[in-house]
This record gives C-alpha cells, sequence and structure tokens, in this order.
C-alpha cells in the first residue's frame, strides 16, 4: 500500500485506538493527520476488532496505521473480564508499536476510557496529550484521571461543558485547552421537498433513539410524509437495545422509521433532510450535529456539549430534555408548520457552523500543541 512519505526531520505522533468502532473521535483523527500531514508522521494503531469502517477511511486517504488484537472497556460484562485479563499483554502490544514507529508523541484520542494507552506511554516516558472527548464517565475513571494527570503535560477538551465535567479531576500542572471536534465548510443547500427528519448515530442507549421513536409516533399521525432516518452502523454490543427498538417499533406499527443498519456516507441524507435530531444523554462536542449545521439544517437537540451557548448566539432550532419526547413532537410539529421560521433556523444554523465550528480553524490550536510537547 503507497502511504503518505515520511520524513526523518518531522516528529512522529502516534494514535493508538483502543476501540477502533468509527465515531467521532476517529473522524476527528483522520482530519489532524490530513490537516498536519505536512508538518508531522503519523503513525495509526488500530484495535483489530471492530475495525472494518475505520479501515476503509484510512485506506481511502492513504494514512498509514497498524492493526493488534486489543481489548476495549466496554459496559459489556465479558468484555470487562477480557478487559482485566489481557490489560498488561496489550500494554506491552501499545509499547511495541510505540516504540518500533519511533514515536514520540503519543495523542490518546479517545477520553478517560482509554487510559491504558496513557499508562503505556508513561512507562517508556514518551509526551502525552490527552484528548477529552466525553462529558460523563464513572467515578472510577475520574480517579484514574485524578491519578494519571500528574505525568500528562497537555491535555484537549471537546467543548467547555466537558472541561467544566473534568476541571476538579486534572491536575494543575496540565496544560489545557477546548479545541472543538469540528467539521469542514460545506455549500450552503436550498431546502429539499422531502420531509425527512435525520439522526446520525450508532445504538448505544446514551443515544436515547428510543425517545425519537416515541415522537415518531404521534407525528405519524400529524404528517404520514415525514420519515425518521436513522443512519448508523449497530455494533455486536448493541443489539440488545436495537432489539427493544425493534420491539417498540412493532407493537405500534411504525412504517416512519427508518434504519441503515449499516455505516454508510451520511452526505447524501445531510442533504436530504429538511431537520436534524440529537437526543444524546451525555456527547461533549456532536460532531454529526455540526455537520448538520454545516449543511444548514436545524436543530432539535438536548442540551449535550455546547450546544446550548450556540444556541444563545442564534436561534438555529430548539432544545428539550433527554427522554422529553413531548416536547420534542411539538417542536418538529412547529417547525415543520412554520416555513418562514424553519428557513431563519436553517441560515442561522449555517451561519454559526462557519463561524464557530470548523475545524479548519482548531488546525493550528493541534499544531501549536505539538510543537509545544515537541520541543
Amino acid at each position: 500500500m503507497n502511504y503518505q512519505k515520511y520524513r526523518k526531520n518531522k516528529i512522529n505522533v502516534g494514535f493508538i485506538f483502543e476501540d477502533s468502532r468509527f465515531g467521532g473521535p476517529h473522524k476527528l483523527s483522520i482530519q489532524i493527520v490530513e490537516g498536519l500531514k505536512k508538518k508531522f508522521n503519523f503513525k495509526i494503531l488500530l484495535n483489530d476488532n471492530n475495525s472494518r469502517i475505520f479501515e476503509k477511511k484510512l485506506k481511502s486517504k492513504n494514512i498509514y496505521f497498524q492493526k493488534k488484537k486489543l481489548n476495549f472497556l466496554s459496559k459489556n460484562f465479558i468484555y470487562i473480564i477480557k478487559y482485566l485479563l489481557f490489560f498488561f499483554s496489550d500494554i506491552l502490544k501499545i509499547i511495541s508499536f510505540i516504540n518500533s514507529n519511533n514515536i514520540k508523541i503519543i495523542h490518546v484520542p479517545g477520553g478517560t476510557y482509554f487510559f491504558k494507552t496513557v499508562i503505556a506511554a508513561l512507562l517508556i516516558n514518551k509526551k502525552i496529550l490527552w484528548h477529552i472527548h466525553d462529558a460523563k464517565s464513572n467515578f472510577f475513571l475520574k480517579l484514574i484521571l485524578s491519578f494519571l494527570s500528574r505525568y500528562v503535560s497537555h491535555a484537549i477538551f471537546a467543548s467547555n461543558k466537558s472541561l467544566k465535567y473534568y476541571k476538579n479531576f486534572i491536575s494543575h500542572n496540565t496544560k489545557t485547552k477546548i479545541v472543538v471536534s469540528g467539521t469542514k465548510k460545506k455549500n450552503f443547500l436550498p431546502e429539499t421537498k422531502k420531509n425527512w427528519i435525520l439522526t446520525v448515530s450508532n445504538l448505544s442507549p446514551d443515544k436515547d433513539i428510543l425517545t425519537i421513536l416515541k415522537a415518531a409516533k404521534f407525528i405519524n399521525k400529524f404528517d404520514r410524509k415525514i420519515k425518521f432516518i436513522i443512519c448508523g452502523e449497530i455494533w455486536n454490543t448493541q443489539y440488545n437495545y436495537y432489539n427493544k427498538i425493534s420491539e417498540f417499533i412493532r407493537d405500534n406499527h411504525l412504517k416512519n422509521v427508518f434504519f441503515t443498519k449499516k455505516f454508510v456516507d451520511a452526505d447524501k441524507y445531510f442533504k436530504k433532510s429538511k431537520l436534524y435530531i440529537c437526543s444524546s444523554k451525555h456527547e461533549s462536542s456532536p460532531m454529526s450535529v455540526w455537520e448538520a449545521m454545516s449543511y444548514g439544517l436545524p436543530i432539535l437537540s438536548t442540551p449535550c456539549g455546547d450546544i446550548p451557548i450556540f444556541m444563545k448566539k442564534k436561534k438555529f432550532g430548539n432544545l428539550f430534555y433527554y427522554g422529553d419526547y413531548i416536547a420534542l413532537k411539538n417542536n418538529i410539529i412547529n417547525i415543520f408548520k412554520n416555513k418562514n421560521e424553519r428557513k431563519k433556523m436553517s441560515k442561522n444554523s449555517k451561519i454559526i457552523c462557519d463561524k464557530f465550528l470548523l475545524f479548519e480553524k482548531e488546525i493550528n490550536s493541534i499544531k501549536n500543541i505539538y510543537e509545544d510537547i515537541g520541543k
């Protein structure tokens, strides 16, 4: 495979993905590599499990990567047992990758859940940039962050909300900075004629797709032409939740909800949708929301991440509380009834995205941090 060329005078930066299921951090790492490949050498280690989508993306961008069988932290009991049993052997695999590729800076991309990579890097005295994407974790992980951050020089937070949540667990000696996990600039598109409502998400219970389905049950009575599209992969650990969702759809005879059930290029769905919904319980920097805004879609969302902050600047949609399907239903009806208001929200969505949420504006922050660490 013809990977990008590497030069000896560049600093080697390594991304280690203990969990290779493609999502926001994985997409962001690709943006970082593409934006800074002229200044740094990037080498990526993937967990061989569930890496198909990520591999395909990396290959299409001609980005160097290796694979090793690793174990990632999960709420699934079997995964937890395997994680503990193979913890130290996984650390040795990570150390082997770092040493064999002469990596100087370890960019830890998976938030608090990737603390195993931090331990591996510290054991061989490597410099670390810990990238915190989440805005919720258990007390055990926060204690680990509190201890390990004493030895980590730099930490990036994907939102004000994330930094605020973890600020009491980060060492005062760690340099912190907020870097939005932004998106690329898109051309503003005229409103589609299709009455599609889009959500791009995997089927983790924290994404709370069930609330969207409960709203869809009411919307079906309001307008049968409105369709709900749930775009995203269903991973092995998520089939219990998917079965619960499927049961709700069958019991309520929902004909207006469609799942792609696999990872697809979401751009065509963004372009054909009239509204975007984010129903997540906890999220730091919801990249799919920023992506929807880059196309000028109005947003209905829970108050996750920094969405409430941006909503105060210009109204590009409405907020609803986690699990409140009645408020969600009412917001959907109001937006579809009021075309002028919808168009105003659409315009504001694009304005806010282009002003605050473009990754092109944040790439220099990453570069400066790498340079500071590499001194």
